[in-house]
């Protein structure tokens, strides 16, 4: 090889690169041969829809026998019959339309309030030990979930915050034990729990799968809870503590719970220069993207008589895949929502897809989300109080402000405490 040839080679070499380099993100993706950021969103949305398997294959189960199939774990473990679990679309139908009914009823002016108030009562008793974040989001969260959820079947208005940790803490005990079979239990042993469902939702029998109140406590507290804690502390002590304005906006709409103040944009200083507009609406969402509720959705596919497979639809990593959502994917920046493209409204899937939608998407549920986050804030409004947790990894994370974990046990050691204690 001559040396004039070497030389043009290198400089064609050094051309590919280059034009590689300037490709948009999933047009190197293809050129490198490898999953393009389209295909990874069809796959989730074919996974999710349960009609046709990875190789084209057309699935033999009904799409409620899917979900069905691969939610078993969850009958078992917590006694339930819902259309989670349930195979029967009349049931499935039924139990979503009054979900909706009972949302759209729901007045989030008097859950604002009522929340303010199980607040109070907690912090009433003003532990030595400081406060526990995560048990006092758990109250406020399954406090809402039962007076939207169960109104006319609860006990009082004034719900024995004794028994909602009971209930709230066997929750996270069964999803997380459910991981490892030596630690199952069979459901009804749960006695403690049975007792404190009873007390708090006399009229349902917990022990009965299609009355047990748990049918409508899972799927709405687990949804809600944990990505509210994780916008609080966003927002107070990590990404948010150069913008005050973001604690301001949700303790306003905590108050005034409204459209206007859930979508009416503000002004912000931006996470990157300058100042910039965002709304409470924008907040969530990117709480939502970076914290989704329900991380990976599991169905079953039949294709032979002996050929069954579960296929997972992977949605946390689409919300932070960085040929969607840009090189800082993992930064918390509600400013992204400014100028959403096309591909990151399609890979954008919080509350599931078609055909099993959460019927909580449209506007309850990312509204109760900045409801708790908001009612939280303004409890801890001011500098008099300071944060505390025994895991140092927890405290730099924060600190950093990297992406919070997204663990089930994650953050329940973390306490609040007056900084005169």
């Amino acid at each position: 090889m001559s040396l004039l040839q070497f030389l043009l080679m290198v400089v064609a070499l050094l051309f590919a690169v280059i034009i590689l380099r300037l490709l948009p993100a999933t047009q190197r993706s293809l050129a490198a041969g490898t999953e393009s950021a389209i295909d990874k969103i069809n796959k989730c949305v074919n996974t999710i829809t349960a009609k046709v398997g990875p190789d084209g294959r057309a699935n033999q189960l009904s799409q409620f026998e899917s979900r069905a199939i691969s939610s078993s774990g969850i009958a078992s473990g917590f006694g339930v019959s819902n259309p989670f679990t349930t195979t029967d679309e009349a049931q499935a139908r039924k139990f979503v339309n009054q979900a909706r009914r009972s949302m759209n009823t729901a007045k989030l002016e008097e859950l604002s309030e009522m929340a303010r108030k199980d607040i109070q009562s907690f912090l009433a008793n003003d532990p030595e030990n400081g406060v526990s974040l995560a048990s006092l989001v758990q109250i406020v969260t399954l406090s809402m979930a039962l007076r939207v959820f169960i109104k006319d079947g609860i006990a009082s208005t004034n719900l024995d915050q004794s028994r909602l940790l009971i209930i709230s803490n066997f929750i996270n005990k069964i999803w997380i034990d459910s991981k490892f079979p030596e630690r199952r239990i069979v459901y009804r042993e749960y006695h403690e729990l049975h007792d404190a469902l009873r007390a708090i939702c006399p009229q349902y029998d917990p022990l009965d799968p299609r009355e047990n109140p748990l049918n409508w406590l899972l799927p709405s507290f687990e949804s809600l809870w944990r990505i509210a804690l994780r916008t609080f502390l966003e927002v107070k002590f990590s990404t948010g503590r150069m913008h005050p304005e973001w604690s301001r906006a949700l303790i306003k709409f905590a108050r005034n719970p409204t459209k206007e103040q859930f979508e009416g944009f503000f002004e912000s200083q931006s996470v990157h220069q300058g100042q910039t507009r965002i709304s409470v609406q924008e907040i969530v969402n990117e709480a939502l993207r970076l914290y989704p509720p329900t991380r990976h959705i599991y169905r079953a596919f039949q294709f032979d008589p002996g050929d069954r497979q579960n296929e997972i639809a992977d949605i946390e990593s689409l919300h932070i895949d960085p040929d969607i959502w840009g090189v800082d994917a993992l930064k918390f920046d509600p400013e992204r929502w400014n100028k959403l493209s096309d591909l990151q409204r399609k890979a954008f899937m919080p509350f599931g897809g078609e055909p099993f939608r959460c019927p909580a998407k449209l506007a309850f549920g990312p509204r109760a989300i900045a409801l708790v986050a908001g009612v939280v804030l303004a409890a801890f409004e001011g500098g008099d109080w300071h944060m505390e947790c025994d895991d140092s990894q927890v405290m730099e994370d924060l600190n950093r402000g990297t992406r919070l974990s997204l663990s089930r046990d994650g953050y329940t050691n973390v306490v609040l405490r007056r900084c005169s204690e």
